[in-house]
């Protein structure tokens, strides 16, 4: 049996792991002559809409977002790859962390223009692959 996800994520970026939150998953490529670029997927999935205000001109919308990118340095080698690292069970690769830890590692910054209001977050989750892939679901409520 491996370690915990909260071992692992004390691992990938923990006191001592090295691991810069600020830092965007390609910038330590740079000096090498690297062309190395992030790229991130983003998805929206309509579920509701809330409110249509048709003085003030606004739409209220329910919707899940979706963001998909890898970051390399918080790859693992999970037990199916005969590495050390914790396994989540049969057929599952990923480890699943509590919300607050988006917190700790890197996540691209998206905005939704033309919005009137403050995005409202009311779930988050996120997971992480052993090759460094994230995802990252959300239900929001945008004006």
């Amino acid at each position: 049996e491996g370690p915990t996800v909260s071992e692992l994520a004390d691992r990938l970026w923990g006191a001592g792991s090295g691991y810069d939150r600020r830092a965007r998953p390609s910038w330590g490529n740079r000096g090498n002559g690297s062309s190395t670029v992030d790229q991130i997927e983003a998805g929206l999935r309509f579920m509701n809409v809330l409110e249509v205000d048709t003085t003030g001109q606004t739409v209220t919308l329910e919707l899940y977002l979706r963001t998909f990118w890898t970051d390399p340095r918080l790859s693992w080698n999970s037990s199916g790859e005969r590495g050390c690292f914790w396994k989540a069970g049969p057929g599952y690769e990923e480890a699943t962390f509590l919300a607050s830890d988006l917190d700790n590692i890197w996540t691209p910054t998206l905005l939704i223009t033309n919005s009137v209001k403050t995005m409202q977050t009311f779930s988050s989750s996120w997971w992480l692959y052993p090759d460094g892939f994230v995802w990252w679901t959300r239900k929001v409520v945008v004006t």
